[in-house]
């Protein structure tokens, strides 16, 4: 099993390359004929099988690397806890936080914040609304 890091992936059409670690070799990777195990983004470090494609080399069984998915949950459990404790914070009691988050918020576009704190960019998002209700900006 080689490794290596997505140079490109482009999620809309499935299809991307991959940098083999060691080499200036890149192989193409897709969706369709990778056996693709998880959801993979550019710059993440991958495990895969290389084979022989009509066209070249192609990246078959790509798997995320264990270490760089746990650092990327570790990071996002402690970007979500710091959240929490900071709308916990800011509402003064956990059940007035859990029910604005699941209601609809003008300055989210009508989004529910729930929704957008799947994502590290989602967090950052809904947490500057909190800092402004925070300081006393409607929000």
């Amino acid at each position: 099993m080689d490794t290596g890091t997505v140079k490109f992936f482009n999620e809309s059409k499935g299809f991307g390359f991959i940098k083999v670690n060691g080499t200036a070799q890149d192989v193409f990777v897709n969706v369709h004929f990778s056996d693709l195990q998880e959801h993979i983004q550019q710059n993440d470090e991958v495990s895969f099988d290389i084979q022989e494609g009509k066209r070249g080399l192609n990246a078959v069984n790509v798997k995320l690397g264990t270490s760089f998915s746990e650092k990327k949950s570790l990071k996002s459990n402690d970007e979500l806890t710091a959240f929490y404790k900071h709308g916990i914070r800011v509402f003064e009691d956990s059940l007035k936080f859990e029910r604005w988050l699941n209601k609809p918020n003008g300055a989210l576009d009508g989004q529910l914040p729930a929704d957008l704190i799947q994502t590290a960019e989602g967090i950052k998002q809904v947490d500057k609304i909190l800092g402004r209700i925070e300081h006393g900006i409607f929000s």
